[in-house]
C-alpha cells in the first residue's frame, strides 16, 4: 500500500504480538500466545469470464478480499511476510480494518505492495528455489486478482489446464500414434527470475484493455520496487504462475508453431520442456530451435541431458517427478529417490505446524495422491512401506499402513480412469 496505508491496522496486530516473549524455537516462554482464527468468508470470490466484465469497485470490496484471505489460509503457504505476521495473527476486527484500508488504496489507484521476504526452499536434489513472500495483505490482493481472472485465463491459456498427468498421457499417446520413443527434456534457466516485466505486461495488454485493471496488474507484477522492477517474476506471488504461463504461451508456444509448423510434439509444464523425437539428431535440432526462440526474450536453456529412449529400462530419467519407461505396450512409472527426498523435506516442514502429526499425515497423503501413475499393483506396497517408514522416523504414527495403502490404491485408480478416458483400456 502506498505510504502508511494499511500500516495502522497491521501495527495493531504487531503491538499485540509484542506482549509475548518468544523463545529461540518460536514458542512462548511465558504466558500463552493468543492464536486468533477469523471466520471463513461466506461470500464467493469475485470472478469474470472476460476482462471487459471486470469492475474494480466490486473487486476491491472488503468482502471479496476476505474470500481471497480465506482461500489462502485454507490452501496457501502460511509462512509470514517480512513483517512477521501470518494468517492466524489477525482477529476478525483486525482483518476487516486492514482490508478496508487495502480496498480504499485499490479504489483510489494508489495501491503498492510492501517489500517481500526472501526464503530458500530445498528442491530435494541439493538445489534451492528462492521465494519472495509478500505480506499477508499483499498476498490477499494478488490472490483475489488470480481468482478474478482464473476463468478467463483457464479458457485462453492451454498450459493452465495441463497437469502433469495430462502430459504423461500425451507422451504415451504420441508414442502409440507416431512411434516417437526418444524423449528430450530441457528446463528454462531461472525462468521466473529472468522474465522481463515489459514482456509480461505487453502480453497482458494483448488481452486486456481496461486501464484500471491493467494498473492493478502492473502494481502486483512490479511489486514494491515499482517501475524499477524490470526483470523477474516473484515466485511466491499468487499471480506469478499465470504471468509465466502467459509469457511462455506467447513467446514460445505460438512462435514455435509459427516458425516450425508440425514440429515434434512439445509438452510444456510451465518452464519444463519435453519433446518427442525419432532419434537423437532430431532431438538436437529441436533443442537448438527452442534456444533460438527463447533468446530474444532474455530466456535461455539449462545445459541439457542427453535424450533418452524410453524403451531403455536402464536410463532411469526423471520426468516431472517420476521415471517413465515403455513396457507392456504402455508407459510405466516409478518413483525416483529424489521423490522420497522431497517427501522427507515436506514432512520436516510439517513439524513446524500447530498440529505436526496431522500436518505430516496430510503431506504423506497428498504425496501419494500426486504419484498415482507409479502406484501400480506391482509397486504399490513398496512405495507405501517407504512412506510409512519416513513417517515413523519422524515420530508420526497417525497414518497406518492400511490408510496409506487405501489412499495409494485410490490414486492409482484415478490415474487409470484419467488415462482410460484418453487412451482406452486399463492395466495393473
Amino acid at each position: 500500500m502506498s505510504g502508511d496505508i494499511c500500516q495502522s491496522a497491521v501495527d495493531a496486530v504487531l503491538h499485540r504480538r509484542r506482549r509475548y516473549v518468544v523463545s529461540e524455537h518460536g514458542w512462548p516462554r511465558t504466558g500463552h500466545r493468543r492464536v486468533v482464527r477469523p471466520p471463513a468468508s461466506s461470500s464467493t470470490p469475485y470472478t469474470v469470464t472476460t476482462p471487459v466484465e471486470f469492475s474494480l469497485g466490486v473487486f476491491a470490496r472488503p468482502e471479496n478480499l476476505a474470500s481471497a484471505f480465506s482461500e489462502l489460509r485454507a490452501n496457501g503457504g502460511h509462512a509470514p511476510g517480512e513483517d512477521g505476521l501470518s494468517f492466524h495473527d489477525f482477529s476478525p476486527g483486525e482483518l476487516y480494518e486492514a482490508l478496508r484500508e487495502v480496498s480504499r488504496a485499490i479504489r483510489n489507484g494508489n495501491y503498492k505492495p510492501f517489500p517481500t521476504r526472501e526464503v530458500r526452499i530445498p528442491k530435494g536434489d541439493g538445489r534451492f528455489r528462492e521465494l519472495r513472500l509478500l505480506r499477508i495483505m499483499d498476498r490477499v490482493v494478488a490472490k483475489a486478482l488470480q481468482l478474478a481472472l482464473a476463468p478467463y485465463w483457464g479458457r485462453t491459456l492451454p498450459g493452465i489446464r495441463r497437469g502433469i498427468w495430462d502430459i504423461y498421457i500425451s507422451l504415451e499417446w504420441t508414442i502409440r500414434c507416431h512411434q516417437r520413443f526418444v524423449l528430450g527434456q530441457d528446463d528454462i534457466r531461472d525462468a521466473f527470475p529472468s522474465a522481463r516485466i515489459a514482456d509480461v505486461l505487453h502480453y497482458h495488454h494483448q488481452h486486456i484493455t481496461q486501464p484500471e485493471l491493467l494498473r492493478l496488474i502492473e502494481a502486483v507484477v512490479r511489486g514494491h520496487e515499482g517501475p524499477a522492477h524490470t526483470v523477474g517474476l516473484d515466485q511466491g506471488t499468487p499471480t506469478s504462475p499465470t504471468d509465466m504461463e502467459l509469457l511462455l504461451h506467447h513467446c514460445l508456444d505460438l512462435r514455435l508453431e509459427a516458425v516450425d509448423p508440425g514440429h515434434p510434439p512439445l509438452h510444456r509444464y510451465v518452464d519444463n520442456l519435453l519433446y518427442q523425437c525419432r532419434d537423437a539428431q532430431e532431438s538436437e535440432r529441436v533443442r537448438s530451435l527452442l534456444g533460438e526462440t527463447l533468446l530474444p526474450h532474455g530466456l535461455t536453456l539449462k545445459p541439457g541431458d542427453e535424450p533418452v529412449d524410453v524403451r531403455d529400462r536402464s536410463a532411469g530419467r526423471t520426468v516431472l517427478g517420476l521415471i517413465p519407461c515403455w513396457g507392456r505396450n504402455r508407459l510405466q512409472f516409478s518413483v525416483p529417490e529424489t521423490g522420497y527426498a522431497k517427501l522427507n523435506i515436506g514432512l520436516l516442514k510439517a513439524l513446524d505446524q500447530p498440529n505436526p502429526a496431522r500436518a505430516s499425515k496430510d503431506v504423506a497423503m497428498g504425496w501419494l495422491r500426486a504419484v498415482g501413475p507409479a502406484l501400480s499393483n506391482g509397486s504399490r506396497q513398496v512405495v507405501v512401506s517407504r512412506v510409512r517408514e519416513l513417517l515413523l522416523s519422524q515420530g508420526t504414527r497417525e497414518a497406518s499402513q492400511g490408510e496409506l495403502a487405501e489412499v495409494a490404491s485410490a490414486s492409482w485408480c484415478r490415474w487409470l480412469e484419467k488415462r482410460g478416458r484418453r487412451l482406452g483400456g486399463t492395466t495393473g
